[in-house]
């Protein structure tokens, strides 16, 4: 009798401790700062993502591991790229979980691409839990706008 208590105690522990880090993950999502104006999360997680930038191009990486090809979307309009996707539990395989930490469901991320992308050349891959997305910039984008000053 004492030693199912003793499990309860720990399950209730272990639930509070899960419950505490998730919500301190949501402060922490919502109280980061962020240089783009437009930027959204939506799901039940939200992977990480880098956005960065070379002379010719915008690249984007999101960390999406265990999400298959198949259940992801990636959309361009209005120059706000929108990543959407599902972790799918493995339900089916497995019995029982002792421990279940890593977030499962679906995720929607948005943000405002800080230049204009040619949009037919745009590429996505997915290798290793990576999604690597590469947005060629327009023609004009790739040539400096230096401005002479004049007397």
């Amino acid at each position: 009798m004492r030693g199912a208590r003793s499990q309860k105690r720990q399950g209730i522990r272990g639930d509070m401790n899960f419950l505490r880090e998730r919500i301190n993950k949501i402060f922490e999502d919502t109280m980061r700062s962020t240089d783009n104006i437009y930027v959204t999360h939506e799901g039940t997680w939200s992977p990480p993502i880098d956005l960065y930038e070379t002379p010719s191009e915008f690249i984007v990486k999101a960390e999406v591991p265990q999400v298959r090809q198949d259940d992801i979307s990636i959309r361009l309009e209005s120059n706000i790229l929108t990543i959407e996707g599902e972790r799918r539990l493995e339900k089916d395989k497995i019995e029982y979980y002792h421990r279940l930490e890593r977030p499962y469901g679906w995720f929607k991320r948005s943000f405002m691409l800080p230049g204009s992308v040619d949009k037919d050349a745009i590429n996505a891959s997915l290798h290793n839990g990576v999604l690597r997305i590469v947005l060629p910039k327009r023609e004009e984008e790739k040539q400096q706008n230096h401005i002479t000053i004049t007397d």
